[in-house]
């Protein structure tokens, strides 16, 4: 019996579900004569399938790494249950009831999708259970006080330019030069607003073609359709919310017009090994934003890139990390014998500051959205840097 005992209960300890888990149960009844008890169990929402399962099951490897057993710090009788809710809001609220109201979680994770995650942070403030949304899409976390979010925003990344630009290099004329898409406008329209805030003023907005190739239309309504010839531009910085192997494109043609001396500023979907391949030299100085850097070099974040290559063999991206993160924050608080019910768990996260996540050090503000110190990263000799 002991020898069996020795296998049963790792094996029902482990967060992760597995098949024959109500067997193992009984044979544990049986051999002790007492019922095994979980103290809690917790949904994740994630699109396993279709146009969205890449990303889906990057956020679960990370979850996965997270659920390692490490050091023994890890209490017995926490479960981990995964649903595919694809990127469909309609699975994703049935998945949200029967977790809540069939398999009686203490917590939700997810989704990643905006409108996927909308319908369930709603089907989840009404069930009355806290749900960590993994989406960026805006007032999530404003739906209900049982909403809360751990993953990178706009808003965040833009906070951070405009702090470094304005309060740190002391610059306040910016111009933006962004793709015609919603990502595109979404961007400009919060570099717009913030900037205003930070003390900055907007000199020039101009959109491209997300399919041009050529900028010189765009970048010529930057100067006012008259090249510089010399002279420096009239602006300081200029914004691009672009993806890294466009913005290598553009940034390559501005030296062109005698745009030099500019800081170019954006977001973490310039985080591709295509932005200095295109952009060479006009790049060096450009400084952006992201929530995770692979190559940093904070003893938290090594750790886990290198545990995460030797499962793998290829880095963590980003999802990787928010999925590693969100468990690791969900673990950290329900290691508390005192967090029983999924009230003590709201409060619980309402009342987390600074947790060291390898995504940055989060915090909650009072209406559960997160805040975390971003990295900031500059190109510097054909390569990416951390600045802090």
């Amino acid at each position: 019996n002991r020898e069996a005992l020795g296998l049963l209960q790792p094996l029902l300890e482990s967060p992760v579900e597995f098949p024959y888990r109500p067997e193992a149960a009984d044979l544990y009844r049986r051999i002790t004569g007492t019922i095994w008890e979980r103290r809690h169990t917790i949904g994740v929402l994630l699109p396993l399938s279709g146009q969205y399962a890449a990303y889906g099951k990057m956020v679960r490897r990370g979850m996965e790494l997270a659920l390692e057993p490490r050091n023994g710090d890890l209490q017995g009788g926490i479960r981990f249950l995964f649903r595919d809710t694809g990127a469909d809001p309609e699975r994703t609220v049935a998945a949200v009831k029967d977790l809540c109201q069939q398999e009686k979680v203490t917590a939700l994770l997810g989704p990643l999708s905006g409108r996927a995650a909308e319908a369930g942070a709603r089907q989840a403030q009404q069930e009355g259970v806290p749900l960590l949304a993994l989406s960026p899409r805006q007032g999530l976390p404003e739906i209900g006080s049982w909403i809360f979010r751990t993953s990178l925003t706009g808003e965040s990344q833009i906070n951070r330019l405009l702090r470094y630009a304005v309060a740190e290099k002391g610059l306040n004329r910016f111009a933006i030069l962004y793709p015609a898409d919603n990502m595109g406008r979404e961007f400009a329209d919060l570099f717009a607003r913030q900037a205003v805030t930070w003390g900055g003023r907007i000199v020039v907005s101009r959109s491209y073609p997300v399919s041009a190739n050529d900028f010189r239309g765009p970048i010529l309504q930057l100067l006012g359709n008259n090249p510089v010839s010399g002279r420096r531009a009239p602006f300081d910085a200029l914004f691009i919310p672009d993806y890294g192997e466009r913005v290598g494109l553009l940034a390559s043609q501005l030296p062109y017009y005698d745009i030099e001396g500019v800081l170019l500023l954006g977001t973490h979907s310039w985080n591709s090994p295509e932005l200095v391949t295109r952009g060479g030299k006009a790049l060096e100085g450009a400084v952006f934003t992201d929530g995770f850097f692979a190559d940093s070099p904070h003893p938290q974040v090594r750790n886990f890139v290198r545990s995460f290559r030797e499962r793998h063999e290829e880095s963590p991206s980003i999802l990787d990390a928010q999925g590693y993160d969100a468990v690791a924050l969900l673990l950290s608080l329900l290691a508390d014998s005192r967090v029983r019910t999924r009230q003590d768990l709201q409060e619980g996260i309402r009342q987390v500051r600074d947790f060291p996540g390898i995504t940055g050090n989060l915090s909650f503000r009072e209406n559960g959205e997160g805040e975390k110190s971003l990295y900031l990263l500059r190109i510097r000799e054909g390569a990416v840097e951390q600045i802090d």
